[in-house]
Protein backbone atom coordinates (compact mmCIF):
# COMPACT_ATOMS: atom_id res chain seq x y z
CA UNK A 1 0.00 0.00 0.00
CA UNK A 2 1.64 3.08 -1.06
CA UNK A 3 2.04 6.34 0.98
CA UNK A 4 -0.04 9.62 0.70
CA UNK A 5 1.84 12.34 -0.18
CA UNK A 6 -0.46 14.98 0.73
CA UNK A 7 0.96 18.68 0.26
CA UNK A 8 -0.20 21.38 3.04
CA UNK A 9 -2.58 23.30 0.43
CA UNK A 10 -4.10 19.69 -0.08
CA UNK A 11 -4.73 18.80 3.08
CA UNK A 12 -5.87 22.10 3.92
CA UNK A 13 -8.44 21.79 1.25
CA UNK A 14 -9.74 18.57 2.46
CA UNK A 15 -10.13 19.42 5.82
CA UNK A 16 -11.38 23.00 5.61
CA UNK A 17 -15.35 22.05 4.92
CA UNK A 18 -14.81 20.26 8.43
CA UNK A 19 -12.71 22.36 10.67
CA UNK A 20 -15.46 23.94 12.58
CA UNK A 21 -17.60 20.64 13.40
CA UNK A 22 -14.11 19.15 14.64
CA UNK A 23 -13.50 22.11 16.67
CA UNK A 24 -16.95 21.66 18.14
CA UNK A 25 -16.32 18.23 19.27
CA UNK A 26 -12.94 19.12 20.74
CA UNK A 27 -15.31 22.04 22.82
CA UNK A 28 -17.68 19.57 23.50
CA UNK A 29 -15.56 16.97 25.09
CA UNK A 30 -13.85 19.54 27.16
CA UNK A 31 -17.47 21.11 28.40
CA UNK A 32 -18.63 17.77 29.32
CA UNK A 33 -15.63 17.13 31.39
CA UNK A 34 -15.21 20.85 33.04
CA UNK A 35 -19.66 19.98 33.91
CA UNK A 36 -18.12 16.36 35.20
CA UNK A 37 -15.19 18.25 37.43
CA UNK A 38 -17.49 19.77 39.81
CA UNK A 39 -18.79 16.63 40.82
CA UNK A 40 -16.19 14.60 40.70
CA UNK A 41 -13.37 17.16 42.91
CA UNK A 42 -10.24 18.03 42.34
CA UNK A 43 -8.58 14.62 43.21
CA UNK A 44 -8.57 13.50 39.47
CA UNK A 45 -5.30 12.59 38.61
CA UNK A 46 -4.08 14.06 35.23
CA UNK A 47 -3.67 10.81 33.14
CA UNK A 48 -7.17 9.76 34.18
CA UNK A 49 -8.72 13.22 33.26
CA UNK A 50 -6.80 13.41 30.24
CA UNK A 51 -8.05 9.44 29.19
CA UNK A 52 -11.82 10.84 30.39
CA UNK A 53 -11.77 13.79 27.98
CA UNK A 54 -10.32 12.09 24.76
CA UNK A 55 -13.63 9.39 25.01
CA UNK A 56 -15.58 12.34 25.53
CA UNK A 57 -14.57 13.67 22.23
CA UNK A 58 -14.46 10.80 20.68
CA UNK A 59 -18.10 10.36 21.46
CA UNK A 60 -19.01 13.59 20.18
CA UNK A 61 -17.08 13.09 17.10
CA UNK A 62 -19.33 10.11 16.71
CA UNK A 63 -22.23 11.89 16.86
CA UNK A 64 -21.39 14.40 14.64
CA UNK A 65 -20.17 12.73 11.88
CA UNK A 66 -22.58 9.54 11.82
CA UNK A 67 -24.35 9.25 8.32
CA UNK A 68 -21.59 11.55 6.94
CA UNK A 69 -20.77 9.86 3.66
CA UNK A 70 -16.90 11.78 3.56
CA UNK A 71 -16.36 11.16 7.16
CA UNK A 72 -16.08 7.86 9.36
CA UNK A 73 -14.61 7.86 12.85
CA UNK A 74 -12.58 3.64 12.62
CA UNK A 75 -10.78 2.07 15.07
CA UNK A 76 -7.11 0.71 14.65
CA UNK A 77 -5.34 -1.56 17.36
CA UNK A 78 -7.84 -0.10 20.08
CA UNK A 79 -7.24 3.82 18.81
CA UNK A 80 -10.30 5.77 17.37
CA UNK A 81 -9.82 8.32 15.01
CA UNK A 82 -11.72 10.47 12.01
CA UNK A 83 -11.00 9.71 8.72
CA UNK A 84 -11.83 11.71 5.98
CA UNK A 85 -12.26 11.35 2.29
CA UNK A 86 -10.05 8.26 2.62
CA UNK A 87 -7.08 9.99 3.01
CA UNK A 88 -6.92 12.33 5.79
CA UNK A 89 -6.71 10.84 9.36
CA UNK A 90 -7.58 13.01 12.49
CA UNK A 91 -6.49 11.87 16.07
CA UNK A 92 -7.31 13.47 19.19
CA UNK A 93 -4.87 14.39 21.46
CA UNK A 94 -4.19 16.91 24.57
CA UNK A 95 -1.45 19.44 23.85
CA UNK A 96 1.25 19.67 26.61
CA UNK A 97 2.18 23.41 25.99
CA UNK A 98 1.95 25.58 23.64
CA UNK A 99 4.17 24.01 21.64
CA UNK A 100 2.26 21.89 20.69
CA UNK A 101 4.23 18.71 22.40
CA UNK A 102 1.94 15.70 23.13
CA UNK A 103 2.62 12.19 24.71
CA UNK A 104 2.42 8.91 23.00
CA UNK A 105 3.40 5.57 24.46
CA UNK A 106 6.44 4.24 22.09
CA UNK A 107 4.69 1.61 19.76
CA UNK A 108 5.30 0.31 16.64
CA UNK A 109 1.40 2.03 15.67
CA UNK A 110 2.59 5.19 17.27
CA UNK A 111 5.86 5.49 15.18
CA UNK A 112 3.96 4.34 12.01
CA UNK A 113 1.45 7.23 12.83
CA UNK A 114 4.23 9.89 13.22
CA UNK A 115 6.17 9.00 9.93
CA UNK A 116 2.73 8.31 7.97
CA UNK A 117 3.25 4.90 7.42
CA UNK A 118 -0.09 3.50 9.22
CA UNK A 119 -1.97 1.34 6.77
CA UNK A 120 -5.64 1.03 7.53
CA UNK A 121 -8.45 -1.12 5.94
CA UNK A 122 -10.44 1.69 4.75
CA UNK A 123 -7.95 3.47 2.84
CA UNK A 124 -5.82 2.87 -0.56
CA UNK A 125 -3.36 4.51 0.46
CA UNK A 126 -1.43 5.04 4.47
CA UNK A 127 -3.67 8.36 5.35
CA UNK A 128 -2.13 11.90 6.57
CA UNK A 129 -2.35 11.91 10.00
CA UNK A 130 -3.35 15.24 11.42
CA UNK A 131 -3.80 15.71 15.58
CA UNK A 132 -7.01 18.02 16.69
CA UNK A 133 -5.87 19.16 20.33
CA UNK A 134 -6.83 21.08 22.95
CA UNK A 135 -4.43 23.01 25.49
CA UNK A 136 -6.23 23.25 29.33
CA UNK A 137 -6.18 26.24 31.13
CA UNK A 138 -4.51 26.47 34.41
CA UNK A 139 -8.37 25.33 36.18
CA UNK A 140 -8.75 22.45 33.93
CA UNK A 141 -12.25 23.94 32.75
CA UNK A 142 -11.73 25.67 29.20
CA UNK A 143 -9.08 25.15 26.42
CA UNK A 144 -7.46 26.74 23.24
CA UNK A 145 -7.78 24.30 20.19
CA UNK A 146 -5.88 23.67 17.23
CA UNK A 147 -4.63 20.95 14.58
CA UNK A 148 -1.40 20.02 13.51
CA UNK A 149 0.44 17.92 10.66
CA UNK A 150 3.47 16.97 12.39
CA UNK A 151 6.26 14.77 10.15
CA UNK A 152 8.36 11.96 12.17
CA UNK A 153 8.36 14.46 15.70
CA UNK A 154 8.56 18.02 13.86
CA UNK A 155 5.14 19.89 13.52
CA UNK A 156 5.25 21.78 10.17
CA UNK A 157 2.07 23.68 10.34
CA UNK A 158 -0.93 24.41 12.28
CA UNK A 159 -4.23 25.35 11.74
CA UNK A 160 -5.71 27.41 14.23
CA UNK A 161 -9.19 26.11 15.69
CA UNK A 162 -10.21 28.88 17.83
CA UNK A 163 -9.99 31.32 14.75
CA UNK A 164 -8.17 34.22 16.33
CA UNK A 165 -5.08 34.89 15.63
CA UNK A 166 -3.79 34.90 19.40
CA UNK A 167 -5.16 32.11 21.22
CA UNK A 168 -2.15 29.37 20.16
CA UNK A 169 1.74 30.88 20.61
CA UNK A 170 4.11 30.56 18.12
CA UNK A 171 6.08 27.32 18.43
CA UNK A 172 9.72 27.78 19.75
CA UNK A 173 12.46 25.69 17.71
CA UNK A 174 13.27 22.13 19.69
CA UNK A 175 15.65 20.22 17.67
CA UNK A 176 15.57 16.65 18.10
CA UNK A 177 19.27 14.42 18.46
CA UNK A 178 20.14 12.62 15.26
CA UNK A 179 19.74 9.25 16.64
CA UNK A 180 16.22 9.96 17.80
CA UNK A 181 15.41 11.70 15.10
CA UNK A 182 16.77 7.97 13.15
CA UNK A 183 14.46 5.82 15.83
CA UNK A 184 11.78 8.71 15.19
CA UNK A 185 10.66 8.81 19.01
CA UNK A 186 12.00 11.20 21.65
CA UNK A 187 11.88 9.66 25.49
CA UNK A 188 11.92 12.45 28.03
CA UNK A 189 11.44 12.41 31.62
CA UNK A 190 8.53 14.11 33.16
CA UNK A 191 9.36 18.16 34.15
CA UNK A 192 5.39 18.94 35.33
CA UNK A 193 2.39 16.55 36.31
CA UNK A 194 0.67 16.49 32.78
CA UNK A 195 -0.76 13.75 31.74
CA UNK A 196 0.97 10.02 30.50
CA UNK A 197 4.54 9.25 29.92
CA UNK A 198 5.96 8.11 26.96
CA UNK A 199 6.86 9.88 23.39
CA UNK A 200 6.85 13.47 23.27
CA UNK A 201 6.75 15.10 19.76
CA UNK A 202 7.76 18.29 19.27
CA UNK A 203 7.72 20.63 17.59
CA UNK A 204 10.43 22.40 15.02
CA UNK A 205 8.78 26.31 13.35
CA UNK A 206 5.37 25.35 12.10
CA UNK A 207 3.38 27.73 10.03
CA UNK A 208 0.56 28.79 11.90
CA UNK A 209 -2.49 28.83 9.52
CA UNK A 210 -5.52 30.81 10.46
CA UNK A 211 -9.19 30.82 9.52
CA UNK A 212 -9.87 33.09 5.93
CA UNK A 213 -5.72 32.42 4.96
CA UNK A 214 -5.56 31.85 1.46
CA UNK A 215 -5.22 28.90 0.16
CA UNK A 216 -1.64 27.99 -1.65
Amino acid sequence: MPQSTLSEAEVREIVAPYEERIAACLRRGVQAWAQMQDRLGPDVQNRSRACLIFDLITAEARREFVGDPHVSVPSKRGLPFLLIHNTVAVRFKKFRNSRYATSHSSTLQQRQIASHQLLIEEADVAPTWLTAGYLLDDLGTDAQYAMTFADNGHVQYVLDLDGTADMVAEPAVIDLPQHEQDAQVTHLSQTDDEDDDGLVIRSSRPRVARAGDAQA
